[in-house]
């Protein structure tokens, strides 16, 4: 159905959050319209299974572990795709996290409607750094 839809005959694709949902569809399917793929993310069996399904499309993939929580981990993981091929087609960011807490573990000061809501600093940058840095840096 994919090659009907679109191809990326003879293009390589790179997925972040690739281990399950919609990352790993979106690998499933590049794969389907003819692409090589690398999947990246951080568990590991995850990544085993989208290999698999990848692989039973006819193309090659590359798992490649990625921590995307730090520059480092970024630019670990570029160093690791740039070992496999110069240059990708593709990127589709879809890695991401949250620092969300329950309502029923903050202080009460800290719930909406019972004295506001207290900011998280830190949870912000760490959210700040997986979900935008680490997509401009792999970018660049």
């Amino acid at each position: 159905m994919a090659g009907a839809l679109f191809s990326l005959a003879g293009k390589r694709a790179v997925v972040t959050g690739a281990s399950k949902g919609i990352g790993a569809a979106i690998a499933q399917l590049f794969a389907a319209a003819g692409a090589d793929v690398a999947v990246l993310g951080r568990d590991h069996e995850g990544l085993a299974a989208t290999k698999t399904l990848v692989e039973a499309e006819g193309r090659r993939c590359w798992v490649v572990a990625a921590d995307f929580s730090t520059a480092e981990g970024v630019a670990a993981a570029a160093d690791e795709l740039l070992g496999h091929a110069e240059a990708w087609d593709c990127l589709v960011n879809n890695h991401g996290s949250n620092a969300q807490t329950p309502l029923a573990a903050r202080p009460p000061e800290a719930r909406p409607g019972e004295g506001g809501f207290a900011f998280d600093g830190e949870a912000f940058s760490a959210v700040i750094d997986t979900n935008l840095r680490s997509v401009v840096q792999l970018t660049s």
